[in-house]
């Protein structure tokens, strides 16, 4: 695996114009809003941002391909004082491998579908004024669904509205009743995004 990677490296090093041929790349980034089903905090009250890399190919006028390589924030906030907090604030650090599917409705109109596997760097609860370490209480490896559209502003540049959900509970935690009948905690997001492709 490691010498295939290594290889692939060294193509595009080398040959950097036959790999663009095959394959568009550019940077991403944009602003999440995300919740926590299953935390009995209701709402997208937890801002984040979100950043990294992509590349993908054509397949055919209809059809593509992406996969990116990124960092996203997500977690579960609350808005207003509770019986349990007057402040609630959980942040979740992901480096995240989505692979997305895109189908073509118009000259710059896309939906897309797919699946991401992500790895939880770090975690962070802040509870009314204390700060806490909530690394542990949390899974480092989870598993989502993805659905989006992309709006191709000109060729280079274009917007993305994507929905993400767990597809496996996120938490070492147990959590209410969620739409997969699991008393269980699930990450819970929707991102507004930029794509900018590099010729």
């Amino acid at each position: 695996m490691r010498l295939r990677i290594t290889l692939i490296l060294i193509g595009v090093s080398l040959f950097p114009k036959t790999f663009a041929q095959y394959f568009d790349g550019g940077i991403l980034a944009g602003i999440t809003a995300s919740q926590m089903d299953g935390d009995m905090l209701g709402g997208y009250h937890k801002p984040g941002f979100t950043a990294g890399i992509w590349v993908g190919r054509e397949l055919n006028p209809t059809w593509s391909y992406r996969a990116e390589l990124k960092y996203i924030q997500k977690g579960a906030a609350t808005n207003r004082s509770t019986d349990q907090y007057a402040v609630y604030r959980k942040t979740l650090h992901y480096i995240e491998l989505p692979v997305i599917v895109q189908y073509k409705f118009s000259s710059n109109l896309y939906a897309e579908g797919g699946l991401s596997v992500a790895y939880l760097a770090y975690a962070s609860l802040f509870v009314d004024s204390q700060r806490y370490n909530a690394t542990d209480s949390m899974k480092k490896i989870e598993c989502n669904a993805l659905l989006g559209l992309t709006y191709q502003i000109n060729k280079n540049l274009s917007m993305n509205f994507r929905f993400s959900y767990s597809i496996f509970p996120v938490s070492h935690l147990p959590g209410n009743l969620t739409i997969w009948n699991t008393y269980a905690q699930y990450n819970n997001v929707i991102s507004l995004s930029v794509y900018y492709k590099i010729n």
